[in-house]
């Protein structure tokens, strides 16, 4: 794993493993799992000195509304916001986290997006428009 601003330009991003997501095709729920993911941390964004780190991160989404189609797909521009095609349902977001490098450990529980806002649904974007 490297640290930093990827060739892309992503960055705070790593792929997970396939095995990490579950969903119900259905879209009432999906769950997204990953223990002891190994990580590089870095005290100073983009800087010299890395340690590094592991995280698990256990968190749920369950489906609380109806669906709403959003996008515009192809029929705009590719770079414009709107160029992706979805159906999304609101949701109810749960889940914890905890992760440690040297020296420190950290754990969030009961994770919640009841005061704010979550959903879930199949999108298509970039390429998988054409």
């Amino acid at each position: 794993m490297t640290p930093g601003i990827m060739p892309n330009g992503l960055f705070w991003t790593s792929q997970m493993p396939t095995t990490s997501m579950r969903f119900d095709r259905k879209g009432n729920w999906a769950n997204f799992k990953v223990k002891n993911y190994p990580l590089v941390e870095s005290y100073v964004f983009g800087g010299p000195i890395t340690v590094h780190a592991q995280v698990d991160i256990d968190v749920r989404w369950r489906a609380n509304g109806p669906s709403a189609s959003r996008g515009k797909g192809a029929s705009v521009d590719p770079a414009d916001p709107a160029a992706f095609e979805g159906d999304f349902r609101p949701a109810r977001a749960t889940g914890r986290v905890n992760g440690s490098r040297p020296g420190l450990d950290f754990v969030a529980t009961n994770l919640d997006s009841a005061d704010y806002y979550g959903s879930i649904g199949p999108m298509q974007n970039g390429v998988y428009l054409t």
